[in-house]
């Protein structure tokens, strides 16, 4: 997502659904997004979301939480939460950030309260919050259908991505050999 545009035509280049998402969640449910450093309750509420769905995370809370120290020591990073007037927790999201690239890391929402849209409005919030300190946001893609359907909502570019893992060309297998799996990515 280009964050070198203004936020007005990032909101117009989200999808008709996504911005009635998050108008839903502010005014209906009351949701608002603020800063925390409750590392703990994001992690439970994406530990709940992967429990969902039979898995474990891809990745180990003690790596999360020393990514999250080191880029909190450096201002290079944001953790939100959406919260309502009955202070009930409602989604949480993590980003890292450089001059040139926000990554969303981590997310997580209660699946009592998922209808109220507010991982849609966090995700919003942190959107906008690095317009102006990133040149752009990774979305880092998801495989996973319902997963890609939600970060298409915000109107990114869409960028391919191929691995080569083993080839019957004996060119291609001496290349993987030297230098490993080898990754492609289109602009």
């Amino acid at each position: 997502l280009d964050l070198t545009r203004k936020v007005d035509d990032l909101w117009s280049g989200m999808s008709a659904t996504g911005r009635r998402t998050i108008r839903k969640s502010k005014d209906r449910f009351n949701v608002g997004i603020q800063t925390t450093d409750d590392f703990d309750s994001l992690i439970r509420l994406n530990n709940e979301v992967y429990g969902r769905q039979g898995l474990n995370p891809p990745h180990s809370v003690e790596l999360m939480s020393r990514v999250f120290d080191r880029a909190n020591e450096r201002d290079a990073c944001e953790l939100l939460e959406a919260t309502d007037d009955a202070g009930n927790l409602h989604a949480m999201l993590f980003v890292v950030r450089d001059k040139n690239t926000t990554y969303s890391l981590i997310s997580g929402s209660d699946e009592r309260l998922r209808s109220s849209g507010a991982l849609h409005q966090t995700f919003w919030e942190a959107i906008q919050r690095s317009s102006g300190r990133s040149q752009r946001w990774d979305f880092a893609g998801s495989m996973v259908e319902p997963i890609e359907q939600f970060l298409r909502s915000f109107g990114p570019t869409r960028v391919p991505y191929f691995n080569v893992y083993g080839s019957k060309s004996r060119t291609t297998r001496r290349l993987l050999r030297a230098f490993g799996p080898i990754q492609f990515r289109r602009s």
